[in-house]
Formats: C-alpha cells, sequence, structure tokens
C-alpha cells in the first residue's frame, strides 16, 4: 500500500491500533462521547453540534484547540 502523504499512512494506522485520539470538545457539557480517528471528522461533528446550539461553549480543556473546520 503507498500512501502520497505520511499523515495518510498514520492516519491508516489507526484503523489498526484502535486508536481514537481526537474526543469531542462537549463531552460534559452534552454528555457527547464520541471520539475519532482523524480530526477532520471531528470537526464535522463539531459542526453537527453548532448547527443545533450556536451558542455552545467548549469545554474549559479544550479552548486553545482549533475546531473551526480550518483542520
Amino acid at each position: 500500500m503507498n500512501f502520497r502523504k505520511w499523515h495518510n499512512f498514520y492516519d491508516h494506522l489507526r484503523i489498526h491500533t484502535k486508536e481514537r485520539p481526537f474526543k469531542c470538545p462537549y463531552s460534559k457539557q452534552l454528555n457527547c462521547n464520541l471520539t475519532f480517528t482523524q480530526k477532520s471528522n471531528l470537526n464535522k461533528h463539531v459542526r453537527s453540534h453548532l448547527l443545533r446550539k450556536p451558542d455552545l461553549k467548549l469545554d474549559q480543556e479544550c479552548e486553545n484547540d482549533d475546531f473551526s473546520g480550518n483542520g
């Protein structure tokens, strides 16, 4: 299997290791315990929360992360 970029290889490895390092930043407020293998999937998920509740604030431990959908 060939990967054009290293990050694609690492994303693929997470399938085998079952590592899911990206967790929902609204876990405490909304009791959302979802985790993701890729940050892009987390960003899509975060947008789904914000569409339903635009006034949500990030959990304190996640305030410095970028969840703007650009990453």
